[in-house]
């Protein structure tokens, strides 16, 4: 069966011409070739994702899922077009290269960023804060030059909720502190990892870097910017979808399970709000400068 298989490093015969490298045609070719196979007691399954078919599934006599819903329609280069996804009520979900490409650098520059931050073992002995206030500042430079001037409306209310979702979110992350020193014996040394950033730097400087610059430059840049042109671009879910998993993954680098799982909770929080309440992004960025001094310096976990 395995005989008739493509190679995934083998060139698509399809291509008549030759196109420049392109990581990310790169990743969906070595996908699309990619066939797993898992033995289940009695039943095999064959599940090919070279085609997004699902072939030959009869467990207890139902089936769970059904990949067909994923439709493979047109593979090139800089043209993909990949899902037809019914959950999403999407009557087809395009991914053109060409709109990525507004966003690929921006994106690609965060991950730098936070991976000379965190990285453990990169070895260079940068200031964290320093760095971390260059990162945020030329992210919110880009987002303004390339995503224009944000949807931001000042008023009391707007602080008021942003104070409120501050607090509900410090609580959020109080209940999982206790929660995850219960379940996880590595939980509290990895947290413990992530205050010792704060070395020897004046918890009055940490504090007011993260209020003015760090906080809210991150908003600005990640639902401000990244998911804000991905919901334009698709839909408003998908935007959020994207721009989360892109917000959490960044944060991988650290090699800190406790981290990115706190990248993750916070990115579903501020990104589900700016999915839902778009007109009230002014709260979620003093939301987010809030929560950051909050638990970093007025009142750790």
């Amino acid at each position: 069966m395995c005989d008739n298989l493509t190679s995934p490093l083998k060139p698509s015969s399809n291509l008549s011409t030759f196109q420049p490298f392109n990581p990310a045609a790169f990743v969906i070719s070595l996908f699309r070739y990619l066939v797993i196979t898992t033995q289940i007691p009695g039943r095999p399954i064959f599940f090919n994702l070279s085609t997004f078919q699902y072939f030959n599934f009869q467990y207890f006599n139902f089936q769970p899922f059904n990949l067909s819903i994923f439709q493979y329609f047109n593979f090139q280069p800089f043209n993909i077009s990949i899902f037809n996804i019914s959950i999403f009520n999407l009557s087809t979900f395009q991914l053109s290269m060409s709109s990525f490409k507004p966003l690929l650098f921006p994106v690609l520059l965060a991950a730098l960023f936070w991976f000379v931050m965190f990285f453990p073992y990169l070895g260079l002995h940068l200031n964290f804060w320093l760095t971390m206030t260059v990162a945020s500042l030329t992210l919110t430079l880009l987002a303004f030059v390339l995503g224009g001037k944000p949807d931001l409306r000042c008023s009391w209310s707007e602080v008021g909720w942003g104070i409120a979702i501050a607090i509900i979110l410090w609580f959020v992350f109080w209940l999982g502190d206790k929660v995850s020193q219960l379940l996880f014996d590595f939980a509290r040394p990895q947290v413990d990892l992530i205050y010792g950033i704060k070395g020897a730097t004046s918890p009055s400087v940490i504090a007011l870097l993260l209020l003015c610059i760090i906080g809210p430059g991150e908003e600005l840049f990640w639902r401000g910017f990244i998911q804000r042109r991905l919901s334009q671009r698709w839909s408003p879910n998908v935007g959020f979808l994207l721009a989360t998993l892109a917000y959490t993954l960044i944060h991988v680098a650290s090699l800190n399970f406790m981290l990115v799982m706190a990248a993750m909770v916070c990115g579903i929080l501020w990104g589900g709000l700016f999915r839902l309440f778009p007109k009230h992004f002014t709260a979620i960025v003093i939301s987010h400068a809030l929560w950051d001094a909050a638990a970093f310096v007025w009142f750790p976990f």
